[in-house]
C-alpha cells in the first residue's frame, strides 16, 4: 500500500486540476465554392477590424484574429478569434475571445477561452456581423452545437 500511495496522492491532484470548457460549433450547410465563400468572409471580418493569420482555400480552413488588446479589468489581453472549416459544402465556425492574465511583473498566470453563441450580446458586431453575413450568404440557417472540452491543468 506504501508503494500506491504516490500515485494516488498524483491521481487526486490531477482530478482537482480538471476544468471544462463550453465550446460551441457553428454549423451550416453551404453550396457555393470554398473560395467564393472565404472572399466573402474575409471582407467582412476585416470591416470588423480582424486580420487574416491564415486562409488554405484547397483544405478549407480560414482563420482570422484581432490584435490582442489590453484589458484592465483583466490585468491581461484579449484577442478575437474567428475560425471556419469547410467540409464537403458544410462550415463549421467557432467565435472566441482568447484571454491572457498577467501578474503585476508581466508573467502569465492564466489563460482561457470564452466561446460564442446565439445568446451573446448584440454590441458584439464582431459575432453578429461575421454569423449573420455567413447565414445569409449560404442561405440557410445556423444550428448551434455545444460540447464540453476538458482541460487538464
Amino acid at each position: 500500500m506504501s508503494k500506491q500511495l504516490p500515485i494516488v496522492i498524483i491521481l487526486l491532484a490531477l482530478v482537482s486540476c480538471v476544468t471544462t470548457t463550453e465550446k460551441y460549433q457553428l454549423n451550416i450547410d453551404c453550396a457555393v465554392s470554398t473560395e467564393t465563400l472565404f472572399k466573402n468572409l474575409t471582407e467582412q471580418l476585416m470591416f470588423e477590424g480582424l486580420h487574416v493569420t491564415q486562409s488554405e482555400v484547397k483544405l478549407g480552413y480560414l482563420r482570422a484574429e484581432s490584435a490582442a488588446g489590453h484589458s484592465n479589468m483583466i490585468n491581461g489581453t484579449i484577442q478575437r478569434i474567428w475560425e471556419f472549416q469547410v467540409i464537403d459544402n458544410h462550415i463549421i465556425a467557432y467565435a472566441k475571445t482568447l484571454h491572457i492574465h498577467k501578474d503585476r511583473f508581466g508573467n502569465v498566470v492564466a489563460s482561457g477561452s470564452v466561446y460564442y453563441r446565439d445568446d451573446t450580446c448584440k454590441d458584439w458586431t464582431w459575432y453578429w456581423n461575421v454569423r449573420n453575413r455567413l447565414q445569409s450568404f449560404c442561405g440557410n440557417d445556423i444550428k448551434i452545437i455545444r460540447t464540453d472540452v476538458k482541460n487538464i491543468y
